[in-house]
This record gives structure tokens, C-alpha cells and sequence, in this order.
């Protein structure tokens, strides 16, 4: 039996399933006119969130991070609210194939946010390229 637990928490852990709490940025907003102003104060707040890796698939509606300094992925499909926080020096590169988009949020109830642990140079980075006629954050060529 031990043996048979060890292999699923080591299986589990490489495919990223173990949530840990991180925090983000989120904008306050005093009254309904602040927004057209631009942002003037961040709050910070936690998450408990999957990492995200060096994979390609599906993000089903949760919260996922990416700490890592050089993530790649092939198209990343949000499956309703999905969101990212990009910890501090972290970069995703999400990129699809053919006319697939690097992140694909398509579909009536799939939404994509994006949060950032800190503001200025240590920010972590999105790169999203979709590929011929794809877009980089969005659909496909259909």
C-alpha cells in the first residue's frame, strides 16, 4: 500500500494536480469613474492555484501559476473562468500550432484573467502566438 501511495504523489506532482496558496495584484477601485481613470492603488490578494509546466492542454475553470523562467506550451484551452498569475520573473510562452491560438478562449462562458504578483521590471511575462490565422489570446481561424 505504501508503495502504491508513493507512486500516485509522485505521479500527481509532475502533472502539476497540488494547489498552493500565491498571491496577486488585484486593482481597487473607489468609485465607478476610477475605472476610466486607470488604476491607482493594487491590493493584494491569495489563490490557491495549480502550476502550470511545460505542457499543452485544457485549463479548466480554476487558478493555475506559472513561476517558472521559461515555460513553452503548445495552445492552452480555457474551460470557463480560468485565471493565471504570473509570479514575479516568470515566463510563459504559449504558442499554437496551424491556425490554433496560443491560449484558446472561445465559447459562450470561457473567460481568461490575468493577474501579476508585483508592478514594474520584476512582472512576469505572457507571450501568446497563435499560428497562421490564429490569434495569440482568443480563437482560432474558423
Amino acid at each position: 500500500m505504501k508503495k502504491i501511495f508513493s507512486l500516485f504523489l509522485a505521479l500527481t506532482l509532475s502533472v502539476g494536480l497540488w494547489a498552493e496558496t500565491v498571491s496577486y495584484l488585484c486593482p481597487v477601485y473607489n468609485d465607478p469613474q476610477d475605472v476610466t481613470k486607470g488604476i491607482q492603488k493594487w491590493e493584494t490578494k491569495t489563490a490557491d492555484a495549480t502550476e502550470i509546466t511545460n505542457a499543452a492542454g485544457s485549463l479548466n475553470e480554476g487558478w493555475y501559476v506559472v513561476k517558472g523562467t521559461d515555460v513553452q506550451t503548445g495552445t492552452l484551452t480555457c474551460q470557463g473562468a480560468v485565471h493565471i498569475i504570473l509570479a514575479d520573473g516568470a515566463k510563459l510562452t504559449a504558442t499554437g500550432p496551424n491556425t490554433s491560438a496560443g491560449i484558446q478562449v472561445s465559447d459562450e462562458g470561457n473567460s481568461l484573467t490575468i493577474y501579476a504578483q508585483s508592478t514594474g521590471e520584476q512582472s512576469g511575462q505572457l507571450i501568446a502566438n497563435g499560428g497562421s490565422g490564429g490569434a495569440g489570446i482568443g480563437g482560432g481561424w474558423e
